[in-house]
């Protein structure tokens, strides 16, 4: 089919999109929880030949690769690592390892505190493809935290491309990748094309010499999509993007398109993320933390909560965000972010949004994302075509409409979501 085909299908929807759906993931299957590797095994099934101690493993070198002993799909995988507290080399041999979903789509491992690198190899990038939207790593030893929303590719029976994989990361708990397009599998050096292979395979934590530890690994399987969106053009745009020289550019003609692992491609911003689980990065626009910030409310303040029907209403505007917040109510909360109107689940809970708006084919269209983790479980993702003139900055308002209503720990962040 015809890229132009492909796009003409799909219909423009209105700039409010209303999501209130329930969540559609099950129970986290426990891969590992500090005891045991009998879900992983060496290559060709042999025993599994890392370093198992104190509650993580540690990469043993020259062992090869750790694989799963179950092959997976489209999943959310929760996986915690860390680099060597000593530092002894830099650039990539330094802390390098590497999670490889399918066995083929890899998500950088790198200790990348203060260490200069190609920025589609540091730590959290899709390794040869996107440099991550910022560097939210931890110094080397501290323990870091990947959360990754894996969609699977698919094939026709000719094995053509007809849904390019897709990625969403939060490292550390800051958003580092949303909705992102694989242009194939993770490329050193050089650009790969996509092959084709079955629905799932293997999850691979990569021998790179390196004495990486990894703990606390969860998936949550997640049922395959069939929505139409013109992922296939933006895969295909990504593609033609690319410089595939190898020799040296000539001094002082301009780079208009980055080789893969291209040191002259601009290195992501550096940030630090929150201390602990939910709390805010040093790049946050912090709305309510007890005390109300960038913020206007009708709910009551005290208590370090925010309680009673009512609006949160963010001072500041934006056009695509990450969204933090806590609350406990009877009934559904609702959030609107973006454009997107989401309604959360009554109960307690903390939700994570990611929302993104991002300008496909030169200006004819663009796609809105938005991504939502619940109790840092996947719970949902939709994504509408909308026009782009409809692209404009807007605040984060927050509604309770239950008296026993009580918000706290409200934060968010701009993120970028480049054209396409």
């Amino acid at each position: 089919m015809r890229l132009s085909s492909i796009i003409a299908v799909l219909s423009i929807c209105s700039a409010l999109m209303v999501f209130s759906q329930p969540c559609m993931s099950g129970t986290p299957e426990i891969i590992f929880d500090g005891t045991s590797l009998s879900n992983w095994v060496g290559p060709n099934n042999a025993p599994a030949a890392w370093k198992l101690e104190n509650g993580y493993f540690e990469v043993v070198p020259k062992a090869k690769n750790l694989n799963t002993a179950t092959k997976y799909g489209d999943c959310q995988l929760h996986i915690e690592w860390a680099s060597p507290q000593k530092v002894e080399k830099d650039s990539q041999g330094r802390g390098n390892s590497g999670v490889f979903l399918m066995n083929r789509y890899e998500v950088q491992v790198l200790d990348s505190y203060s260490n200069n690198t190609y920025a589609d190899g540091q730590a959290s990038a899709l390794y040869g493809q996107h440099p991550p939207l910022v560097n939210a790593a931890r110094k080397p030893g501290e323990w870091q935290v990947y959360d990754i929303i894996f969609r699977r590719p698919k094939f026709d029976d000719a094995g053509n491309v007809m849904k390019p994989a897709r990625m969403t990361i939060f490292h550390n708990g800051v958003l580092v990748h949303h909705d992102a397009v694989l242009i194939g599998p993770g490329m050193n050096k050089n650009y790969i094309p996509y092959r084709k292979h079955g629905d799932t395979d293997i999850i691979s934590l990569q021998d790179h010499g390196n004495l990486v530890r990894y703990k606390n690994v969860w998936i949550v399987p997640l049922a395959s999509e069939e929505e139409m969106m013109p992922d296939l053009a933006r895969m295909q745009y990504h593609t033609n993007n690319l410089d595939y020289g190898t020799n040296a550019r000539p001094s002082g003609v301009p780079i208009t398109k980055w080789r893969v692992n291209d040191m002259a491609r601009p290195k992501p911003p550096v940030i630090t993320a929150g201390t602990g689980p939910g709390d805010p990065s040093s790049d946050a626009v912090v709305l309510f933390d007890g005390t109300l910030k960038a913020a206007e409310t009708t709910m009551k303040a005290g208590d370090s909560m925010l309680t009673a029907k009512g609006k949160l209403i963010s001072t500041h505007e934006f056009t695509n965000a990450q969204l933090h917040f806590e609350f406990g109510s009877s009934e559904p909360v609702t959030v609107m972010v973006c454009g997107m109107k989401i309604m959360t689940e009554p109960g307690s809970h903390k939700y994570d949004i990611a929302a993104s708006r991002r300008v496909l084919f030169g200006g004819g269209q663009a796609l809105a994302a938005v991504t939502v983790l619940k109790d840092g479980v996947f719970c949902f993702e939709r994504r509408n075509l909308i026009d782009p003139s409809e692209l404009k900055p807007e605040k984060i308002v927050i509604t309770s409409i239950a008296a026993d209503t009580k918000i706290r720990n409200v934060w968010a962040r701009d993120t970028k979501a480049e054209a396409e």
